[in-house]
C-alpha cells in the first residue's frame, strides 16, 4: 500500500527560483556597473562582479573577505563613514559622486548608489552599484572652462554684443554695448531690442528679424541699423547675427 503526494506546485516554485537566480547572476556578472555585496555590520565583501574587478584592478580573490577600508578604496574615508551612517538610517542612497582609488593608486570619480535592505542568512547586506564618471567630469570641466573663456571674451570684447530671445527680447549685453548706448544691463535686459532702434526703422527691423529666423541660417551678415542712445543721439551699426539652435532645431537665441 502506498500514497501519492502532489509536488507539482513545489517543483514549479523551485524551477522559478532557479530561473530567477540564473537571471540575477547573468545581470550581476554582465552589468557595466561595478556591483558589490557587503555585510552592513562590518563592510566585508561577500561578492563582486567582473566590472568591479576591472574598475579597481583587483581580482575577486583579493576582495572577498575584506572591507573597502582594508583595500583602501575610498579616497576620503569620511565619505565611506557617511554612507554607512546614511544606510543605517535611510537604507538607500542614490547617485552620489565619490572619489575612489584603484589598486595602482589612480583615482577616479564614481557615481555610487546603495541599498541596505537586502537580507542574507538573516543579516542585512548592502547591494552597491557604481559607474566610472571620470571622463564625464573631465568633459564637464572643459565645458565650464570653455564657457568661462567665452564669457571673458564676450564681456571684454571691443565691440557691442547682445543676446536675444527668439522673440527679440534682450537676454544679455556686454560691457561695450552698455558703454556705447549709455545704459546699464539692468535697464535693458528683458526689453525688446526694437525699443532701441530709430522709430522710422523699427518696423523694417522687425520684418528683417522674422526673415532671419525663417532662413534657418546660423550666420547672417545683416543690414545697417541706427540705434538711439540713452542721451538721444543716433549711432549707426552694421549687424552680424549668429543664430543658436537646440538639438531639435528650434532657435534658442
Amino acid at each position: 500500500e502506498g500514497s501519492l503526494v502532489d509536488i507539482t506546485q513545489q517543483t514549479q516554485l523551485e524551477n522559478t527560483l532557479r530561473e530567477s537566480e540564473k537571471r540575477f547572476l547573468l545581470a550581476f556578472n554582465t552589468s557595466p556597473y561595478a556591483i558589490s555585496i557587503n555585510r552592513l555590520s562590518d563592510g566585508i565583501f561577500v561578492d563582486v562582479n567582473d566590472a568591479f574587478t576591472r574598475y579597481f584592478g583587483l581580482t575577486r580573490d583579493e576582495v572577498i573577505g575584506l572591507s573597502s577600508n582594508d583595500l583602501n578604496l575610498w579616497v576620503e574615508p569620511a565619505d565611506r563613514e557617511q554612507v554607512y551612517k546614511d544606510l543605517y538610517i535611510s537604507r538607500k542612497i542614490f547617485s552620489r559622486d565619490f572619489l575612489f582609488r584603484r589598486k595602482n593608486g589612480e583615482t577616479f570619480h564614481g557615481l555610487f548608489s546603495a541599498d541596505s535592505t537586502i537580507i542574507f542568512n538573516g543579516e542585512r547586506h548592502i547591494f552597491t552599484s557604481m559607474i566610472d564618471v571620470t571622463k564625464w567630469k573631465e568633459a564637464e570641466q572643459i565645458i565650464k572652462e570653455s564657457e568661462s573663456n567665452f564669457r571673458w571674451l564676450y564681456e571684454n570684447a571691443p565691440v557691442p554684443y547682445h543676446i536675444l530671445s527668439p522673440k527679440g527680447r534682450i537676454k544679455d549685453v556686454n560691457q561695450r554695448w552698455c558703454e556705447v548706448l549709455g545704459y546699464t544691463k539692468e535697464e535693458v535686459i528683458g526689453r525688446f531690442i526694437f525699443d532701441f532702434i530709430l522709430d522710422e526703422e523699427r518696423e523694417v527691423t522687425k520684418k528683417s528679424f522674422s526673415e532671419k529666423k525663417a532662413s534657418k541660417q546660423k550666420y547672417i551678415e545683416g543690414s545697417e541699423r541706427r540705434y538711439v542712445t540713452r542721451d538721444g543721439s543716433i549711432r549707426l551699426f552694421k549687424t552680424f547675427d549668429y543664430v543658436v539652435y537646440d538639438s531639435s532645431g528650434q532657435i534658442t537665441s
